[in-house]
């Protein structure tokens, strides 16, 4: 990483170490992207679930 000479790349970079370094934030870092896959699971649940009653009502209305 040392090669990396784009300043936005290594100031990017300096916080991640940072953030890493820093027990606590990076707990809770990994608790907020957990959230937020849960949040996406979720909504794709929801997606799906909406699909399937859809094509319920699709096929009722069709017989």
């Amino acid at each position: 990483m040392n090669e990396i000479t784009h300043p936005p790349v290594r100031e990017a970079l300096s916080h991640l170490e940072t953030m890493y370094s820093d027990e606590e934030l990076r707990l809770a870092t990994e608790r907020r992207e957990l959230v937020l896959v849960d949040a996406e699971d979720a909504l794709d649940q929801a997606r799906y679930e909406g699909e399937q009653k859809g094509e319920k009502k699709a096929t009722t209305r069709a017989s």
